[in-house]
């Protein structure tokens, strides 16, 4: 439901872009830019669904016909269940600068009349949030490598670095999801008049009595009101 959802919201900003270009408001250039971008979101968004097809788990390892023990869950399964959520990562940071591309290059911030720290402040938290991706992962490839211990990682972990781990994670979940809900609740609360909508309406079609819900060429009435109409 939720990938419905964001499909959804992503033939809007299509749509919306569309129109943009069009109307000589953003650039074939930017246009293209935040397109691809766009797009590159939209793969890693269904990509991550691939997520639940594959569980990481332990395989027995087996010297002459004998178990011997387990390999711990290090194995592909692992790299399988793992690499959409890293391609899901980079698709939330490639989403962000479509977004801050789009509201500044096609005038749309100008127009909803935000406060300058919108402008620059996007940019450090485009900064930011691709400086955690770009840590978490490969720190989390390398825990993946092998056991701790086992010198099949690049690096052994230190108690401080497990540490800085978890504050760089909990700073991914401020910036890949809460903060982007705030902003959702601030435009919502005080710029909805000035948000552009996008408007989806279901129209009924009868071959022998015509339009059901749509507009009643007679009357001139739309929607419920044409279908009152026919009714009546």
């Amino acid at each position: 439901m939720t990938l419905i959802v964001w499909i959804f919201y992503f033939l809007a900003q299509f749509l919306r872009l569309n129109s943009k270009m069009t109307k000589g408001e953003l650039s074939v250039r930017d246009y293209k830019i935040i397109r691809g971008l766009t797009a590159f979101t939209v793969f890693t968004f269904i990509y991550f669904t691939t997520i639940f097809s594959v569980s990481p788990e332990e395989r027995p390892i087996i010297v002459n016909n004998t178990i011997i023990g387990t390999d711990g869950g290090y194995n592909e399964l692992i790299y399988i269940h793992t690499t959409p959520f890293f391609c899901l990562q980079i698709g939330i940071v490639a989403l962000t600068v479509a977004t801050v591309m789009d509201g500044i290059r096609s005038g749309y911030w100008r127009e909803l009349d935000l406060p300058e720290p919108f402008f620059w402040g996007s940019k450090i938290f485009i900064f930011i949030l691709a400086l955690i991706v770009a840590f978490k992962i490969p720190y989390a490839t390398n825990a993946m490598l092998g056991p701790a211990g086992s010198g099949d990682r690049w690096w052994e972990e230190s108690d401080s670095m497990k540490t800085f781990a978890g504050i760089v994670d909990k700073g991914f979940l401020l910036f890949a999801a809460l903060l982007p809900f705030f902003k959702v609740i601030y435009l919502l609360m005080f710029r909805f008049d000035k948000l552009e909508k996008l408007n989806i309406s279901a129209v009924a079609y009868d071959r022998e009595y015509g339009l059901l819900n749509g507009n009643d060429e007679e009357t001139g009435a739309t929607g419920a009101a044409a279908l009152e109409t026919f009714v009546e």
